[in-house]
């Protein structure tokens, strides 16, 4: 009879790294495309925000005993 993956799907570990791959890496590369597109977008429709200049405040004053 002629083998097929859909009647008898490969155990763990069968093909070797493949199904590794296929099950782990794939979903989690698909997740940081998204994330990484979801990420560029959002900065670009951000708005700029104002830059308060470094040193105008003043550090606390330590309590005098």
């Amino acid at each position: 009879m002629l083998y097929s993956p859909t009647f008898t799907p490969l155990l763990h570990g069968a093909a070797g790294i493949l199904d590794e791959l296929l099950l782990f890496g794939a979903p989690l590369v698909v997740a940081i495309i998204i994330l990484a597109i979801a990420s560029r977008r959002a900065r670009q429709k951000a708005q700029p925000r104002e830059r308060a200049p470094r040193g105008t405040t003043k550090p606390p004053k330590p309590p005098e005993a």
